[in-house]
């Protein structure tokens, strides 16, 4: 089964075969090898025991990184994974046994290969997953943790006001109930002077009724009593109308006070102070409906992350049991990888690294490095081990002409120095956006800076633009509009709401104001208009 001859297991290190492998649609790759290769070179050991998932995911748990790649524009790569394919190796009925052998073993060397690169992307893939999965939590326990401090923060404003509000209610009704009970005291004092008048003056109409009927005699005593009750009656009348006179007067005062600003001014605070807490009331609502909402996003989000990876693993699994199935084809089953496979799981993982930070370091490499395919991974790895290093890469071609871009703005009716809430100079618009989040949807300010030299359009975390919070490449954005449907959620300014869109999610932003908008839209889309340039 295309074991080595003992003669050839005393020669010296193996040797790995060049092959080149091509990718099928589905990710399948399929080896060609050397028909002239004379020479059988001694295959490496497999293991006889591979790590289980548990295994797997503490290896990932400990090489896992931190970054900010949650809101950066990057395109991973999803390998899959393809059945096994039965290699025979008897020899064609037509070929000497030593050659169809030979061929047979190239064959297999080459699904050694495949199941080896696939292995090393599975574990990346692992790896990347599990990152993910600790962003998100990470995230999600600063959201909820602002969240909650801003809800505590609401909840004492609130509890303030309401006690202020509570005195001024109350230091009013003391007052309003003080100028009752003044007002009832006078009108009873009122009341019993305007009795006292009515019995006066009954007094003396009984006085004179009783003068008609006293005979001459008797009159002149009768006279001088009238002559008292009536001086009575007149006293008590001027008593009753200067009390009268008074309490219209007090009255006249209270109207008049309660129209003056002095008076009017703690109504104006009671009114002021009663819608505060009637928002402070519905922004603590709001917080508590998001806060529920954020839970609910986070247990979804966590358990689709870890259904992704519980998959990835069960696919590396089975990866791993076919390299092992296909070293046991082979006949060199033993109990640890050989040096050779380890020296290519470490190329794999060393090119798939280096080819990220090829993207990240230059732009324009983003959309080739996006369409690398497996194939061209394991040709590095065999150009790494045996081809002599490759000839030093072309002179990259110069970039676009930067465009002036307050002449353009200019051009199209803009006035960027008279707008305070940005800065533009040659090729650059810097200038604050409120931007709403990716997978959690809340809305946070962060500082823009649209660079056409390095054709990306960052976003930090303040104007020192010291914190990279993301960054959105040119050849990512599609289109940019206003946000005419209201569709962004929750936003905190709906009028000012526009939207740049790439190709893999869709950004929401507000602007301080109406004439920062429209600047950042025509910025934004010139940007846009070189993708769809001809």
């Amino acid at each position: 089964m295309g074991t080595p001859s003992a003669s050839e297991e005393g020669s010296s290190s193996p040797q790995v075969p060049e092959c080149t492998a091509e990718v099928q649609p589905q990710g399948t790759m399929q080896p060609q090898g050397h028909p002239e290769e004379s020479q059988e070179h001694e295959e490496p050991e497999v293991p006889a025991k591979l790590p289980s998932c548990q295994g797997i995911e503490r290896q990932a748990e400990e090489e896992e990184e931190v970054g900010e790649g949650s809101s950066t524009e990057s395109c991973r790569e999803e390998p899959e994974a393809t059945p096994a394919v039965q290699i025979s190796a008897t020899p064609s009925p037509g070929l000497p046994p030593g050659e169809g052998m030979r061929g047979a073993a190239r064959r297999l060397r080459g699904q050694q290969l495949e199941a080896l690169t696939r292995v090393a992307l599975m574990e990346q893939r692992v790896k990347e997953l599990q990152r993910q999965k600790k962003e998100l939590r990470i995230e999600m326990e600063v959201e909820v943790a602002l969240l909650r401090g801003e809800l505590a923060g609401e909840r004492v404003a609130a509890r303030r006001e309401e006690e202020q509000l509570r005195e001024l209610l109350g230091q009013q009704v003391e007052s309003h109930q003080s100028s009752q009970e003044l007002r009832e005291q006078e009108q009873r004092q009122l009341s019993q002077e305007r009795d006292h008048v009515e019995r006066l003056r009954q007094r003396l109409r009984e006085a004179q009724g009783q003068l008609d009927l006293q005979p001459e005699d008797q009159r002149e005593r009768l006279l001088q009593g009238v002559q008292e009750i009536r001086e009575q009656l007149d006293a008590a009348q001027r008593s009753y109308e200067d009390l009268e006179f008074q309490q219209l007067e007090r009255e006249s005062r209270v109207d008049e006070e309660r129209d003056s600003p002095e008076v009017q001014a703690p109504d104006t605070k009671v009114r002021a102070l009663q819608t505060s807490v009637a928002q402070h009331r519905r922004r603590i609502q709001v917080l508590e409906e998001q806060l529920k909402s954020l839970g609910e996003q986070m247990t979804a989000e966590s358990w689709g992350l870890s259904r992704k990876k519980e998959e990835a693993v069960q696919a590396l699994t089975q990866e791993r049991n076919r390299l092992f199935e296909l070293n046991c084809l082979q006949g060199t089953c033993s109990g640890d990888f050989s040096e050779p496979d380890k020296a290519l799981t470490k190329l794999l993982f060393t090119q798939k690294t280096d080819r990220q930070l090829l993207v990240l370091q230059d732009p324009t490499a983003h959309a080739a490095a996006a369409s690398a395919s497996t194939s061209s991974c394991l040709f590095s790895v065999h150009s790494s081990m045996q081809a002599p290093p490759p000839p030093p890469p072309p002179p990259r071609p110069p970039g676009p002409r930067v465009l002036d871009l307050p002449q353009h703005l200019e051009r199209w009716g803009h006035n960027p120095e008279s707008c305070p809430h940005l800065r533009v100079s040659g090729g650059c618009c810097r200038g604050p956006l409120v931007k709403m989040g990716g997978r959690i949807k809340t809305w946070r300010k962060r500082w823009f800076c649209f660079d056409r030299q390095a054709r990306r359009l960052a976003y930090y975390a303040d104007k020192e633009e010291t914190k990279l919070k993301g960054v959105i490449y040119f050849q990512a954005i599609e289109e940019v509009y206003y946000d005419h449907l209201r569709c962004a959620f929750k936003s905190p300014s709906p009028r000012l709401t526009f939207c740049v869109k790439t190709y893999e999610r869709l950004f929401y932003m507000v602007a301080p104001s109406p004439e920062a908008m429209r600047i950042w839209m025509d910025v934004i889309v010139t940007a846009a208009d070189e993708n769809h340039a001809p």
